[in-house]
Order: C-alpha cells, then structure tokens, then sequence
C-alpha cells in the first residue's frame, strides 16, 4: 500500500463505504414509514407475507447488522464479537451512540484499516503484479519461481520485480526451446518447424510436436483433417481438402 495523505473513517457510513461492507436497506430512507406490502405487491398471494406486512418506523430502525432498537428497553443494542470471539452487548439512548461504539470497536478489533489513524503506519506485504514473483523481507530482494509437476524450483533474487519478471520470461522461453529441441532430435529432423505457417488453418503443436490442419468447409463447421510430421504434408493435405470442396 503507497504511502500518503487518507480521509479518517469518522463514522460507520465512512467505513462501510469504504469497505463496500454495508448493507442497504430495501427502502426509500426518505419515507418515514415503508409497508412490506410494497415489497410483495406482485406477490398478493402468499398470504403469509401479507399478514406480516407490517409498518417500519425508520426511527427505530438501523440498516447495520450489528445494530438493533430493543423495544422492550426503549434503547438501541449494539452487538459485536471481541478478539476472544464472545458476543459483546451494549445499550444506548442514542443511535449515533450505537454507531460511534460500533466503529471503536471495528477500529480495536483491527477491522478499520490503521493507515487512517496512525502517522508511522507499518506498510503493507509488498505484492508482484506476476505470477511466481514474491518480494523477500529478509533480504529486500525480488525472488522468481516456477512450479513443475515435481515442485517449484528457485530461479534466483534480483534487485527489481521486472528483473525477476525477465528472468522468469527467459527461464521459460528456454525451457520451452529446449523441449522443441529434444522433440526435433528424437525424431531425427534436420531443419527445426517454423512456429507459424503462411498456410491458414495450419498451426504447430508444440507439445506434440506435429502439424495440424483445421479447415472450415462449405457448411462453415471446422474439420480437422489430421496431424502431420512436416510442414510440406500439413499444406498438401490443405490442398487436397480445398480441391474437393
């Protein structure tokens, strides 16, 4: 997280706002009363919901979870977990007293983000934006991985992520030579395949290490007429196929 100049969380609309937690209430906070039979107006039906259709007094009512208005008591009640993981309950006269609580509590209990409040804030984990970079605390370095299907292998530290981005790219790029390499040898090629052909429809498979011929014919659906050792055997079976069309 970059270092700088932040607007303090001063309420709980500030912090559910910021967080994208809060949870909006199914009516208009312009009406002081809102029925439930608007809610079910195309379900007249379910008389169950009708005869629960009661009117909500907005006064008396807060669109948080953690708050509620405690008739019996004539105060809002305010519960929250603490770090043991116990329900803490506490009562107010005032439902802005509820809410003020509420975001000490979400401030103590580490929710609120701490940069807001603190002027020497500890900066959060350095992330790479690339798969297999991490930045090492330890040695203030940028470390590269890869993983293969028998673990991951260290490439190295480097003092910048597009140094350890590169080494990883080249890493691969190699490997990935090498294979093409080993494939060309095994089968006693003298010339390695181009990676593209001018040839549309035909493409090389670099983890077979064949040439494949997908072609649409005149209903539009693709065929796909086979795979070959060469380049020159794909493109004559392409022309075959277009001659018959």
């Amino acid at each position: 997280m970059v270092k700088g100049e932040r607007t303090k969380l001063t309420t709980l609309d500030d912090y559910f706002s910021n967080q994208s937690k809060k949870e909006k209430p199914i009516f208009d906070e312009e009406d002081e009363y809102f029925s439930l039979e608007e809610i079910f107006s195309d379900e007249e039906d379910d008389e169950e919901l009708i005869k629960e259709s009661e009117s909500i007094d907005l006064k008396k009512y807060s669109d948080y979870v953690n708050i509620l208005f405690n008739a019996k008591m004539d105060k809002w009640m305010l519960e929250l977990f603490n770090k043991k993981k116990l329900i803490v309950t506490r009562y107010f006269k005032k439902k802005e007293d509820a809410e003020n609580q509420a975001l000490r509590y979400l401030k103590e209990l580490d929710v609120l983000d701490r940069i807001y409040e603190k002027k020497n804030f500890v900066e959060e984990p350095i992330r790479s934006r690339h798969k297999g970079i991490f930045f090492s605390q330890n040695k203030g370095k940028w470390g590269a991985r890869v993983k293969g299907y028998k673990g991951s292998r260290l490439l190295g530290y480097f003092n910048t992520e597009e140094e350890a981005y590169l080494a990883k790219r080249k890493y691969l790029n190699d490997k990935e030579k090498s294979i093409e390499e080993f494939i060309h040898q095994k089968r006693g090629l003298k010339h390695k395949p181009k990676l593209d052909t001018s040839g549309e429809g035909i493409h090389f498979s670099k983890q077979s290490g064949l040439w494949i011929v997908s072609l649409k014919d005149n209903n539009g659906k693709y065929v796909n007429l086979g795979k070959f050792k060469s380049e020159e055997e794909a493109i004559k079976a392409k022309n075959d196929f277009l001659n018959n069309l």
